[in-house]
C-alpha cells in the first residue's frame, strides 16, 4: 500500500537504491549523481512514524552539481563523502557494525551512523574494489551476519565488521562480474546462499533468465537450474531484485504492463 507521509523530500534521488537499518526500523537513502542529488547528507525514513529525517544541512560540491560523474573524490571539510556520479548499489547497511558502509569512491570505503545521524571516517579499499568509475559495478548486499560487495571482475569480498575492512573471498566456481545497473545481487535466506543476477549492458540483448548462486557455506559457485528462463526476456530491470523469506519468492523491482494491468516479476526457486 502507499504510505502516506507529509514534508515529502522534494529533490530528486534517482540514480541510487534504499537500504534498510532493521536495528533502528529505518530506511536509509543516499541517493542521487549525474543530473540528480548531489549532497552528502543520508534521508532517514522512519518506518514506526512514517517520518522523514534530514540529520544534517545539505552540502552541495561548489560549480560541479547536476553533471554526470563529475563529483569530486574523497570528502568535504566536514569529512563527509558527497553522492557519487551514480550510487546505483555502492551502498549497505553492516548488521554486525550497524553501520552503514558505502563504496562508490575509488580508494575508500566511508561509514555512516544512523545513531549520530551523521559520516564518522573511512578506511582504505582492497585492490578489488579499487578502480576508476568503481560506483558503477561495485553491488553491495547484506546477510544477517555480514555485508558483501560483486565486483565488476567477479570478486567476491566480505565486510569485517570488526577490523573495518573488506576480505576477499576463495571462490570455488567462476562468479560473473557485475554490470552497472544491469545486475544485482541478493542474499537467499532459507537457503544461505547468495544470488547474482546480469545481462550485458543496454536493452540488447534481453536477460537470458540465469541465475548464478554462491553458497556461504562452501563458497561453491554455480548456476541455478531455472525452469522457464524465455520469460525473463520481458525483465524491464535487474538494478533491484529482492528475496521475499516469507513467501520464498524473488521480487522484480520492474512490472509488465499488460492490457494495462502492471504486474511484477517474480521466481520461485
Amino acid at each position: 500500500r502507499l504510505v502516506e507521509t507529509p514534508h515529502l523530500p522534494e529533490l530528486n534521488r534517482d540514480w541510487g537504491t534504499a537500504v534498510l537499518d532493521p536495528d533502528r526500523d529505518l530506511i536509509l537513502r543516499f541517493s542521487g549523481g549525474h543530473s540528480a542529488h548531489g549532497g552528502t547528507d543520508v534521508l532517514h525514513f522512519h518506518l514506526a512514524t512514517g517520518r522523514w529525517e534530514l540529520c544534517f544541512p545539505v552540502e552541495f560540491p561548489l560549480g560541479q552539481l547536476y553533471s554526470n560523474t563529475s563529483y569530486p573524490e574523497g570528502f568535504n571539510f566536514n569529512r563527509r563523502p558527497w553522492v557519487t556520479g551514480h550510487t546505483y548499489q555502492s551502498y549497505g547497511y553492516d548488521p554486525v557494525a550497524r553501520k552503514m558502509v558505502f563504496v562508490g569512491r575509488t580508494s575508500h570505503s566511508y561509514y555512516y551512523d544512523p545513531d549520530l545521524g551523521d559520516w564518522i571516517g573511512r578506511r582504505p579499499k582492497p585492490l578489488a574494489m579499487t578502480y576508476n568509475d568503481c560506483f558503477y559495478d561495485l553491488t553491495i548486499c547484506a546477510s544477517p551476519d555480514a555485508l558483501y560487495c560483486w565486483t565488476k571482475n567477479g570478486a567476491l569480498l566480505r565486510h569485517d565488521a570488526a577490523a573495518s575492512r573488506w576480505e576477499e573471498l576463495e571462490l570455488r566456481g567462476k562468479l560473473p562480474g557485475a554490470v552497472v545497473d544491469n545486475s544485482t545481487i541478493v542474499h537467499d535466506s532459507r537457503r544461505n546462499r547468495l544470488l547474482t543476477f546480469r545481462k550485458p549492458y543496454g536493452s540488447e540483448p534481453p536477460y537470458s533468465g540465469e541465475i548464478v548462486g554462491v553458497d556461504l557455506g562452501t563458497l561453491e559457485v554455480a548456476p541455478l537450474p531455472v525452469r522457464n528462463k524465455h520469460a525473463a526476456a520481458r525483465i524491464p530491470y535487474l538494478c533491484q531484485i529482492r528475496y521475499d523469506a516469507e513467501h520464498d519468492l524473488l521480487l522484480v523491482g520492474g512490472t509488465f504492463d499488460d492490457d494495462g494491468t502492471r504486474r511484477t516479476p517474480a521466481y520461485d526457486g
